[in-house]
């Protein structure tokens, strides 16, 4: 029951010592969470009571004014033998948020400002010739991206997030991307060696990171290889990095009478230093391939021959 309990410990019958304690209901005790909450952006709201839930937990009723919410109004379930629990509500509108729970005949009600999406960071990713990622370097026509940060994280909404490069020969970037939900990440494409500052902006925020771009390493030269005319094949040519999937390489033929090649392709597989290039033969003849990508080239041969008599078939032996 509710009221005070004194609580006496004895040694030999006799007492030793006791202290009084007030039973009171179990209430909700604090409203938690972030100082301040972040328009579209999704926010944990917690609840903690001043002792465990009973047996089958309990139910909090929660509201939220002042601004517009998703939701506005709900209950957090605190299960069995739990202090907290917490529940996702996202703001909508800039102003002051005023939350309110109810449990064991108290309310408690705490206040938050609302603020703004703002840019807080960026991150470069680029890959390196032993194939693995690390921050701020990267090689010419390697798998690079860009990431932002947020001081929160909008969930079902974008905002547009203004890129630049210092030099676009080195590294390109897009002017802009949309930035939200799951996407926070943008391409860099690294054209040649040197070192390059990129830039992101928002609302007059920004932050600049410097990329260093090394040249792009062949894994092995290219074989020289045979083609059939007629014969559509294609030739693998492996290099020491990942390559960016939204970055072309330039093919081109020496004779495209002889063999020809596409014009431009795109990496199949974004974790593969591998460049898979059709080739189909024209005519009977040799073409020098090369493949280059920013400052880059390299270059193999491919020979064209007839198709020749590889096997006899439906051949029948008459005596005469």
């Amino acid at each position: 029951g509710l009221g005070e309990a004194t609580i006496t410990a004895t040694v030999n019958g006799i007492a030793t010592t006791s202290a009084a304690f007030a039973v009171v209901p179990l209430r909700v005790e604090e409203i938690g969470g972030a100082p301040e909450l972040v328009i579209n952006s999704g926010w944990q709201l917690g609840v903690r009571l001043n002792g465990p839930a009973p047996d089958g937990g309990i139910d909090v009723p929660w509201t939220i004014s002042g601004v517009t919410a998703d939701p506005t109004s709900g209950t957090i379930h605190i299960g069995e033998g739990e202090y907290s629990g917490y529940q996702m509500l996202t703001p909508t509108s800039l102003g002051t948020a005023e939350l309110s729970a109810t449990y064991g005949g108290v309310t408690r009600t705490r206040s938050y400002p609302v603020v703004p999406i703002s840019l807080t960071n960026l991150w470069l990713w680029g890959s390196l010739p032993n194939y693995g990622g690390g921050p701020d370097v990267t090689t010419v026509g390697a798998w690079t991206r860009g990431s932002v940060g947020f001081n929160g994280y909008p969930q079902d909404s974008t905002v547009t997030i203004n890129l630049s490069s210092s030099d676009p020969s080195i590294a390109s970037v897009p002017a802009s991307f949309e930035a939200g939900g799951s996407n926070y990440q943008f391409p860099i494409l690294a054209w040649r060696p040197g070192t390059v500052v990129i830039t992101a902006e928002m609302d007059g925020v920004e932050f600049e990171k410097t990329l260093t771009v090394y040249q792009i390493e062949l894994l092995q030269p290219p074989y020289t290889w045979t083609r059939l005319v007629g014969e559509t094949a294609n030739q693998w040519v492996y290099f020491r990095t990942n390559l960016n999937p939204d970055q072309a390489f330039t093919v081109t033929s020496s004779a495209p009478t002889v063999v020809s090649v596409p014009a431009t392709l795109l990496p199949g597989y974004t974790s593969s230093g591998a460049l898979e290039i059709p080739l189909t033969g024209v005519s009977p003849g040799t073409a020098t391939i090369t493949v280059s990508i920013g400052t880059f080239s390299t270059s193999f041969d491919v020979t064209v021959e007839n198709p020749g008599l590889n096997y006899i078939t439906n051949f029948s032996s008459y005596p005469v």
